[in-house]
């Protein structure tokens, strides 16, 4: 459904994603996770064309879209749905997360937890699920978050702008140097 292949992304003359590479399938939850600064916001950006790609691939639906403009890629299937609070504050949450999403498609989400309660983080996950029960691919970016982990399929570790890890989000999660690194838990 959604691959990026040997992707890499600058700002200016700052290279801040080096052939990065990942791929969501149909009905998929994927995390990104990784620091601060490890690129999960740039790849994501990158993902739906706001910021422009040097080298690499991505494919959506068998469809090459680097340099695809981001209102047409949402008309193809892609949102995002970027950190901080509500685009729309009139909107739930869930309208919010679904909004530009006319149709199947990968569903970008980034940050989650910053600014949220826990009892709003966990009804962000909730709708999360029950779109991804309606066959959507999610990509959701995190600094350290077992509970996105949980409910991933499969999980990227990205660091300095690199893959620096890849799996099964259930490995992953039992993973002592991912726990330590990533995750805050000690081993």
């Amino acid at each position: 459904m959604l691959s990026v292949d040997s992707v890499s992304a600058s700002y200016g003359n700052l290279r801040v994603l080096w052939d990065v590479s990942m791929s969501a399938e149909a009905g998929e939850v994927v995390s990104i996770i990784g620091a601060n600064g490890a690129g999960k916001s740039t790849l994501l950006k990158s993902i739906m064309g706001l910021v422009r790609t040097q080298g690499g691939e991505i494919v959506f639906e068998g469809t090459r879209v680097n340099g695809v403009a981001p209102h047409t890629l949402v008309a193809i299937g892609i949102a995002y749905v970027p950190e901080g609070r509500r685009l729309f504050p009139e909107m739930t949450v869930g309208e919010n997360l679904r909004m530009g999403a006319p149709r199947r498609c990968p569903q970008v989400n980034e940050r989650l937890k910053i600014g949220l309660s826990p009892i709003a983080f966990e009804k962000v996950i909730s709708v999360i699920e029950k779109i991804n029960r309606e066959g959507v691919a999610v990509l959701l970016a995190e600094q350290s978050s077992e509970r996105a982990m949980e409910i991933s399929d499969r999980t990227y570790v990205l660091e300095n702008g690199r893959v620096a890890g890849s799996g099964l989000s259930d490995e992953l999660l039992h993973d002592p140097m991912v726990r330590a690194a990533y995750l805050g838990v000690g081993t």
